[in-house]
């Protein structure tokens, strides 16, 4: 007798009897799938891979907060990940539309309540006395320039920001209307303007001026509710008004409505770790040495703009509590003459070309500006003829008299 033992390991000896009907069934599907048409297991794979998907989105769904889900795809979308071929909208919208004057780019909705707008202009001080002024950090554009006495005072234009309070609001000179002319028809806030004085330049009188070009929408003239005075600041410097009130006006007048402008050349900021540690800029006006009106302006890396400061002090936006910053910083250079009247008036060169200082990202490009006619926007080029690009934001535009003293490092 034999001492071999076999083990039979088949699985009608080993496997329960649920487990063989299992497995037939395997065997059988198998086979099943083997035998269809190639397009049938295509249009099968595909409906089983959707269903599982369905089913996933619907757990994740469900364990989510709400709005987490969309505000997570709204996030991928911001960065610029792959998302494939799904087509999805953020829920604040595409920003594909520049905005005509900062560059900075908006949704259609927010370009059409542009359209519906007009530049907005106001002459704001910069006495002592009227600071810390009111408005400027929500301007697209800030022009600063010298009137009597070595003092500066600003014009912000408005359009895609709104402000409730802009001011201390003082007196118009002519030349601010040849740099605004470019902006097609805009809009200008002023209180008082430089009058016609016996044996004046007829490019000092305002009044005669705006008559004869007839291309600037004053608020200023017969102003009536157009601004309001406050108790804490003493005349003149306490006169102010706001952006709603102002349009509101224009509004009023039949003047709103945005016309086409010659817009500047954009880009975006460079990256982080191509800007510099740091940058200093600082200006003295036309041989007035330092003065309270000397400016500097501090380069900001993190945020690639750059802080104002003035006499000595940081500039500070009473609106909003902060520094004044601009993205850009524009000096730009044209001869100072005196009207020869006896309020002591001056003139700029406001027409054909001169040299510029434009700061940006940290850095300097020197290069020249040309405004070839009062109706055309002032544009900037460098060495070699190309029109140089600013970033997307408030840009500050210094007009500095021919032979001022700048300094940046």
């Amino acid at each position: 007798m034999s001492d071999e033992i076999t083990i039979d390991l088949s699985e009608s000896k080993t496997t329960p009897h649920f487990l063989q009907v299992i497995q037939k069934k395997i065997r059988s599907l198998r086979e099943m799938w083997r035998k269809l048409p190639l397009k049938q297991k295509i249009l099968i794979s595909a409906g089983s891979a959707l269903l599982v998907l369905i089913i996933g989105f619907l757990i994740f769904w469900l364990g989510c907060p709400s709005g987490v889900f969309l505000t997570n795809v709204a996030s991928v979308i911001q960065r610029g990940e792959n998302l494939g071929d799904i087509a999805l909208i953020t829920p604040e919208g595409i920003r594909d539309q520049e905005s005509p004057l900062d560059g900075v780019l908006i949704t259609v909705q927010e370009m059409e309540q542009l359209n519906a707008r007009r530049p907005l202009a106001v002459i704001v001080e910069n006495h002592p006395a009227a600071r810390p002024v009111y408005g400027l950090n929500q301007a697209d554009i800030v022009y600063e320039a010298l009137v009597e006495g070595g003092i500066t005072r600003f014009m912000p234009i408005y359009l895609r920001n709104e402000t409730d309070k802009i001011g201390p609001i003082r007196s118009l000179r002519t030349y601010f209307l040849d740099w605004l002319a470019g902006y097609n028809e805009p809009l200008i806030m002023h209180i008082g303007y430089a009058p016609p004085a016996p044996q004046s330049d007829f490019r000092a009188d305002v009044l005669a001026y705006m008559r004869k070009h007839g291309d600037i929408l004053s608020l200023g003239i017969n102003n009536g509710t157009n601004f309001w005075r406050v108790q804490d600041k003493v005349s003149p410097h306490n006169a102010f008004s706001s952006t709603a009130r102002l349009w509101q006006k224009a509004e009023e007048n039949g003047w709103m409505g945005l016309k086409e402008i010659d817009k500047w050349s954009y880009q975006t900021d460079i990256p982080f770790d191509e800007r510099p540690e740091t940058q200093e800029i600082a200006l003295n006006w036309n041989g007035w040495g330092q003065t309270s009106y000397s400016v500097k302006w501090v380069y900001n890396r993190e945020n690639n703009y750059y802080l104002r400061e003035c006499g000595g002090q940081k500039s500070i936006d009473s609106d909003t509590g902060e520094q004044i910053w601009a993205k850009n910083i524009v000096i730009e250079f044209s001869q100072q003459t005196l009207a020869g009247d006896s309020l002591n008036h001056i003139l700029y060169q406001t027409t054909g070309n001169g040299d510029v200082y434009i700061f940006r990202d940290g850095q300097v490009i020197s290069g020249s500006w040309h405004k070839n006619t009062r109706a055309d926007r002032t544009k900037y080029y460098d060495g070699e003829g190309n029109e140089i690009k600013l970033n997307r934001g408030r840009s500050w535009i210094m007009m500095a008299p021919t032979g001022s003293e700048v300094n940046y490092e």
